[in-house]
């Protein structure tokens, strides 16, 4: 008589979507979903959003921010800001022939605690000299330092944003020398292996630096959708040549 043959059913696991929240600066909007067995199976991973898609505007369109999800709270994925950045193709926009353009890299820490890494760029009006350069790095070293010192990581990034930082980088680095742009390319939390050098002073040659204006102090393998990209790496962009 033949055995009867039995055959094994295999468990299938009900996935959901689970909404993911901005942090409340950014008026806590959903900035996306994930399809997860358990919420809690989308902790700590990172996420990417258009900020025009957050705050409606299009003239937001060329930055994109950064977050990790860190808790969870009413069936929600709440987040946390881990940086933001500008797009290549406005930087390019904004370089053009005549100018001379000064890219920084800083790593300061905020008033929260936090390690900042920044990407600034600055444009010219028109091509100056190596002393001149030299005297707008000293200062816009300074005033970014201050500016770090005085803010959290949340409220630094909503008042680049703003445009707040920028209007006074360039208003006070105008006394040195006409600045067409100031803009900042990548703000981004240090991660804790992470190392930085910090920023050294570039030698001038024989030229003498002019006199410059006193500056005031002051992470499972569920699909997400394609709107938020799962497992994103904070994105770090390349400085222009």
């Amino acid at each position: 008589m033949a055995k009867k043959r039995t055959s094994a059913r295999l468990k299938v696991k009900k996935k959901s979507w689970v909404p993911i929240m901005a942090p409340k600066s950014f008026g806590n909007k959903e900035i996306g979903e994930i399809y997860v067995v358990q919420a809690e199976n989308g902790l700590n991973r990172t996420v990417q959003s258009n900020l025009r898609d957050i705050t409606g505007n299009v003239k937001d369109q060329n930055v994109s921010l950064t977050f990790t999800i860190s808790n969870l709270k009413d069936n929600r994925l709440q987040t946390s800001l881990l940086g933001y950045t500008l797009s290549n193709t406005l930087v390019k926009r904004m370089v053009r022939k005549g100018v001379d353009r000064i890219d920084e890299l800083y790593t300061f820490k905020s008033k929260d605690g936090s390690d900042v890494l920044l990407k600034v760029l600055a444009v010219t009006l028109h091509n100056t000299s190596r002393s001149v350069r030299k005297a707008i790095r000293l200062a816009l070293m300074e005033l970014m330092k201050n500016h770090v010192a005085n803010h959290s990581f949340d409220d630094l990034v909503n008042k680049i944003i703003g445009y707040s930082i920028q209007s006074e980088l360039k208003k006070k680095l105008s006394k040195i020398y006409p600045i067409r742009e100031v803009s900042f390319r990548v703000v981004s939390r240090v991660k804790g292996s992470q190392k930085v050098a910090e920023p050294k002073e570039t030698p001038v040659e024989s030229e003498t630096v002019p006199e410059v204006a006193k500056v005031e102090t002051p992470e499972e393998s569920e699909t997400v959708q394609e709107t938020v990209p799962a497992d994103v790496a904070t994105p770090e962009a390349t400085p222009e040549q």
